[in-house]
């Protein structure tokens, strides 16, 4: 639940999600007890239900547009299905295999390349509140909505019209 980072803003369902899971999900006390093998069918079908619903809403295209769901929520899910040892060995044979790409590519809204950031300093500070910078002698600009472009393409787009060109947030009130 920390994962979706409650209350933050996006226009995708984030807060259906978190609702749904907050209610929906199984108390941890409840696969303690011994139970007869009807309530334990009544609670595998709702815990595939909540799998299958935060699974759909993983796939779903309009939910692509919050970061928080596309990066940690889908590797969350995933550790869950397969364990983070398995998660964590798929992201370093992805990196093996495409050595010139970063796993949670990011790519830019307007020219549709990749935003390749280089964190400075702390290996442990978050990339959105480090100060970011390309590979290259290029910055990069994250959006109050999340998104992030290269500066020489987003700065046309925010001139004309003063909003994200993936949600059509407007930047400036």
């Amino acid at each position: 639940m920390l994962t979706l980072q409650h209350g933050h803003f996006c226009n995708a369902a984030c807060p259906w999600l978190y609702s749904f899971l907050s209610t929906g999900f199984p108390k941890k006390h409840i696969f303690q007890r011994s139970s007869s093998s009807r309530t334990v069918q009544a609670r595998r079908e709702k815990l595939l239900l909540l799998l299958t619903s935060t699974l759909d809403f993983l796939l779903n295209k309009k939910n692509y547009a919050c970061s928080i769901v596309t990066t940690d929520v889908a590797k969350l899910f995933a550790e869950f299905l397969y364990g983070k040892d398995a998660v964590a060995q798929y992201i370093i044979d992805i990196s093996n295999d495409n050595p010139g790409q970063q796993s949670g590519l990011i790519i830019c809204g307007v020219c549709n390349g990749p935003v390749v950031c280089q964190v400075k300093g702390d290996s442990h500070v978050s990339p959105v509140n480090a100060g970011r910078r390309r590979r290259y002698p290029v910055y990069a600009t994250t959006l109050q909505c999340g998104h992030q472009f290269h500066d020489e393409c987003i700065v046309p787009v925010l001139n004309e019209t003063l909003r994200c060109p993936k949600c059509y947030y407007l930047e400036i009130r």
